[in-house]
């Protein structure tokens, strides 16, 4: 009797032991794949926010070629001789590299449109379409309007600016406070 009660509990320490490690196996297995899911995660994540710091340099790069544009187009409108050879090269130059600079401003906005917020896409909208009425006028030698619009300008400048700060998480306060 005394063997069989031995040999029983033997068998029930061994039975024991046996469920411990299968679920120690199966905890160990879960623990792995949310350690997998987190990694992977943690790596989307990271991608996405390379990506959309990559767009977001690229914006302000190419919100600087905006403004640079319009100053240019502005600064041929003061010359002395408006009408003569030089001025029609430099004028077509000029014109071009504004139409550049709004051509990658609108490649810039559809990729914003992709990785940033409602808010942003719309101040980058807004912008877009003051620079691009600001930029016709100047075309069509309007003296007056860069020193009416600057203000407004400015504006809209800083506004696109301060919404970067706030997609990078940069001063967030003074981003919110100023885009409004």
């Amino acid at each position: 009797g005394a063997y069989l009660k031995k040999k029983g509990e033997n068998r029930a320490i061994h039975d024991d032991i046996s469920n411990l490690v299968d679920q120690v196996r199966a905890v160990t297995q879960t623990t792995k794949e949310i350690e997998a899911k987190i990694s992977t995660d943690v790596w989307n994540e990271q991608k996405r926010w390379e990506m959309k710091r990559e767009v977001l340099f690229g914006a302000a790069k190419s919100i600087l070629a905006v403004d640079d544009g319009l100053v240019s187009l502005d600064t041929l409108l003061r010359m002395d001789d408006p009408d003569g050879d030089q001025w029609a090269e430099a004028r077509l130059k000029a014109t071009r590299a504004w139409r550049e600079a709004l051509r990658q401003f609108d490649e810039t906005k559809i990729l914003t449109g992709i990785v940033c917020s409602k808010e942003t896409v719309f101040l980058f909208e807004e912008l877009g379409i003051f620079a691009s009425n600001l930029g016709a006028k100047l075309a069509e030698k309007d003296k007056d309007i860069y020193r009416a619009s600057s203000q407004a300008l400015g504006l809209h400048l800083a506004r696109a600016r301060f919404a970067i700060r706030k997609e990078l998480g940069i001063d967030i306060a003074t981003a919110a406070s100023v885009s409004k």
